[in-house]
């Protein structure tokens, strides 16, 4: 390996959905640290691995980026698995890869060798709730990812939350794992539009005049969303709130549960889900929401918090780790398993327009903390030890 800094060369893998889906939060993390790095004053070059599809996502990023399109456009397990064991150690090796950054480390692992690698890790859910996922599924995510995460020695966590999982759950030693945060997309403090503008908008979506937003994949039981809509129930029932409820995220997992609690409790015409928004729409659903709430179980960080901050829109959310974490004191906190609780804290919210305010204040400081610049800087520090055989830590 050649030890001068200027011919360091990094091999990024990123974890990407079709393009005809809505970006995912792994999705939004590959993207946007990739182009945060292309705005480095760095000496390093980079190649992207990648799929045909996804081509054209890295148009003009700047000379010391090349495309591998060795990918595999397939969203088969078998196929993306075997690419990830077999094709990709060889390719990066190939073209005499340095640091093998690989972006979903939490999903996908390689036989790239560990000590040269780095593995960024989101959450650890798929080790901790069997019933999120198809028997094969889980069965690969003990036996296969959990024994290879132990074995990587360069691991970058988004949050302390995940990084306290991995050694907790895993026994990661503390050496191996270092904490880079994600970053708050820039576009969200867009606020520029005109109502017109608002109008069509809420027009193509049928959108209710104020709504409580939560952005999230369609994912029970992990989301939670069935108590969500339990809380929302009562908060139509008993505080007589005006505001609609609107779900935006793809189906994942079990949804035809979120839309038959919905029907049960006779809140059809009350509740909106949108079953996948491009970016550019999702901007707007979320600078036009009235209160934002996030009653998720189990996650490693909280990027849909950060984006309804930066919107200016006030959070309630669920009371984990990775939250408490992200949010700080800018939201204010419910037992996400009493759906009386989350009732009660939004309405409390809702109730209290100076303390909203407040809280708006406190939430766009609270976005401006995260960045991605500052992200690619870690990744940097990150690449710099590794070649250097240096701890992470």
């Amino acid at each position: 390996m050649n030890h001068s800094e200027k011919n360091y060369h990094i091999g990024l893998v990123p974890s990407l959905r079709p393009l005809d889906s809505e970006r995912d939060g792994i999705s939004v993390y590959s993207l946007s640290l990739i182009t945060a790095l292309s705005r480095t004053d760095t000496p390093y070059r980079f190649t992207i691995f990648t799929s045909p599809s996804h081509r054209s996502l890295f148009d003009g990023l700047g000379d010391n980026f090349q495309i591998d399109t060795s990918a595999p456009n397939s969203a088969n397990l078998l196929i993306d698995i075997t690419w990830y064991f077999m094709q990709l150690p060889s390719r990066a090796r190939k073209r005499k890869i340095d640091v093998l950054h690989l972006f979903a480390g939490n999903r996908r692992l390689s036989l790239f060798p560990f000590r040269r690698t780095l593995a960024t890790i989101h959450d650890i859910h798929h080790l901790k709730y069997s019933q999120l996922y198809t028997a094969p599924r889980y069965l690969f995510c003990r036996t296969v990812l959990a024994p290879l995460i132990k074995r990587h020695v360069n691991l970058h966590a988004v949050s302390k939350a995940t990084s306290d999982d991995l050694r907790c759950i895993l026994n990661i030693p503390r050496e191996h794992v270092a904490i880079a945060p994600n970053g708050c997309r820039a576009g969200f403090y867009q606020s520029d539009y005109t109502d017109d503008h608002a109008k069509r908008f809420r027009m193509k979506y049928r959108l209710p005049a104020s709504y409580i937003l939560f952005v999230s994949s369609l994912d029970h039981p992990r989301k939670n969303h069935v108590n969500l809509i339990r809380a929302y129930h009562q908060l139509k029932e008993k505080y007589k709130i005006a505001h609609g409820l609107v779900f935006a995220g793809i189906h994942y997992w079990q949804p035809d549960v979120i839309y038959k609690e919905r029907d049960k409790l006779g809140l059809r015409e009350h509740i909106t889900i949108i079953p996948g928004i491009p970016d550019q729409d999702l901007l707007l659903l979320y600078n036009q929401a009235s209160l934002f709430a996030h009653p998720s179980r189990f996650e490693g960080f909280g990027m849909p918090i950060l984006e309804a901050m930066a919107s200016g829109v006030p959070v309630a959310c669920a009371s984990i780790p990775a939250f408490r974490e992200t949010a700080g004191d800018a939201a204010l906190f419910f037992d996400q398993e009493d759906p009386q609780d989350i009732a009660e804290t939004i309405a409390c919210l809702d109730g209290d327009q100076e303390l909203q305010q407040h809280q708006v204040r406190k939430g766009k400081v609270q976005a401006q903390r995260y960045t991605w610049d500052r992200t690619a800087r870690r990744v940097l520090d990150a690449y710099r030890g590794i070649v250097n055989g240096n701890s992470l830590t």
